[in-house]
């Protein structure tokens, strides 16, 4: 076995530098938004990047849902949060404490008048396929398919895992028309940064458990 060492950076090694690779480490979740509109045509782009991604079987299960009226938007967002609250997880972190510290930051945030979830992104995504298929996998690839494109525009972007309960909500399914037995699998928001010049987070460079040669 060699011991090969990993040297994490805010950029690729000079050596293999390229569009490619630039746009990968400058990725980073948003969650602060100019209120400018994402043009449609731009969303739709970013919709084709996220089905060029690889699927089981080239089955392509996947769906998406695009939201870009404010409202609707904040009115989910409301929504959500009242779904944590209501869940019987939630109330036994609350109550009871159960969950750790990691949980109870949750329940701070969830309990923040402000906090708004979708970080009052201009524009909404949801990816939802047939519940019947395991195909988590193809509808994760096809969501960061759209965030490193988002990026390579401009745009940023942010997977919101908050947004959860919405697809288990009979009332938020019928509004947004979603087909009987789908399941949400990724809820993205995608705007412009309000900050141009925030940098990714630095990376652990103690990642590789074992190199077999």
């Amino acid at each position: 076995m060699t011991d090969h060492k990993l040297r994490p950076g805010d950029r690729p090694s000079e050596k293999y530098a390229n569009p490619v690779f630039e746009n990968i480490y400058r990725r980073r979740s948003i969650r602060n938004y100019k209120p400018d509109q994402v043009p449609d045509d731009v969303l739709l782009e970013l919709i084709k990047a996220g089905i060029y991604a690889p699927s089981a079987s080239n089955q392509q299960q996947w769906r998406f849902i695009v939201v870009t009226d404010k409202a609707a938007i904040d009115r989910y967002a409301d929504r959500a949060k009242r779904l944590w609250k209501n869940s019987i997880t939630f109330r036994a972190i609350s109550i009871l404490g159960i969950g750790g510290s990691d949980a109870r930051r949750y329940v701070r945030m969830m309990n923040t008048p402000a906090l708004h979830i979708f970080h009052h992104a201009p524009a909404l995504v949801f990816i939802f396929a047939p519940k019947r298929r395991l195909i988590a996998e193809d509808c994760a690839c096809a969501a960061e398919n759209m965030m490193l494109a988002a990026r390579s525009l401009g745009l940023g972007s942010c997977w919101i895992g908050l947004a959860g309960p919405l697809g288990s909500d009979n009332r938020t399914l019928a509004e947004l028309n979603v087909p009987r037995g789908y399941r949400l699998m990724a809820t993205l928001v995608f705007g412009y940064p309000a900050n141009e010049n925030q940098k990714a987070p630095e990376r652990n460079d103690d990642v590789i458990i074992n190199w077999v040669e």
